[in-house]
């Protein structure tokens, strides 16, 4: 949307309005009867004066995006001249002549060609605060302040954001479901035994004899098992095969090997 108003600056004023409200959850009658004294670009908040009802006067803080857009409109006004606090940011506007005395009554016809230019028909104005009270709600964010933010909601309304609310959390206790069952599995897969390797006959040679013995695993970390009735051949690690031909003792049941050069 951003694309298609700066092709159009006849757009700007709805786009930046677009913009506010997307931000604040303001209604559109708020948002016309904005005044240079309701906002406080240093203090970043706007006053809600006038609404469709009395409950819904409230002070907005304003996040980067409705500071810039709002002081766009503030440095617009004062490119026309109207620098006085009771002047509308979006004044009227009636046979190319502007009037901020008076807020601006629509913005139908520049709203429909800048969603059109867009790609988004259809969409209406006021979807756009329906929008923001949803994400908010998606967020978990309280009745209380969520009717602080937006003003007044009906019994109905809040209900229906309640369900909204609820749905969010439980996608997100879903997906935190589906994410611990993932690393489970993956965790199975890390741990699960490792296929033996099939043990290869290998043949020792000694000085004296020949002894069969068997090499397990692989060539570079195995072990050489050689059988305890030869008592001239000691266990060696790796694939080399030493010859023990002299020295060898008993002393009761544990043979002594010893190698004598």
């Amino acid at each position: 949307m951003f694309d298609a108003a700066a092709r159009n600056p006849d757009w700007e004023h709805v786009y930046s309005a677009a913009v506010v409200a997307a931000n604040t959850s303001m209604r559109p009658v708020e948002v016309k009867h904005l005044r240079r004294c309701d906002v406080d670009l240093h203090k970043r908040i706007v006053v809600i004066r006038r609404s469709k009802n009395q409950s819904s006067h409230r002070v907005i803080p304003l996040n980067a995006s409705a500071l810039k857009a709002l002081g766009r409109m503030v440095e617009r006004l004062d490119q026309l001249g109207f620098v006085e606090s009771h002047h509308y940011l979006w004044p009227a506007c009636q046979w190319g002549r502007i009037d901020p005395t008076r807020s601006l009554r629509k913005w139908d016809t520049a709203w429909r060609a800048l969603r059109d230019e867009a790609g988004l028909p259809g969409l209406r104005f006021y979807d756009l605060r329906h929008t923001v009270i949803t994400e908010l709600a998606e967020m978990g964010v309280p009745d209380h302040v969520l009717e602080s933010i937006t003003g007044h909601l009906s019994r109905k309304m809040l209900e229906h954001y309640s369900h909204v609310r609820i749905d969010a959390k439980r996608k997100a206790l879903d997906a935190l479901d589906a994410m611990h069952a993932e690393e489970q599995a993956d965790q199975s897969e890390v741990l699960e035994p490792a296929v033996e390797a099939q043990p290869m006959a290998v043949t020792a040679s000694t000085s004296q004899s020949t002894s069969q013995s068997v090499w397990l695993g692989s060539v570079d970390r195995g072990k050489l098992l050689i059988p305890f009735s030869r008592r001239d051949v000691r266990v060696v690690e790796g694939a080399r095969l030493e010859s023990v031909c002299r020295g060898n003792s008993t002393v009761g049941s544990n043979p002594t090997l010893s190698a004598n050069s």
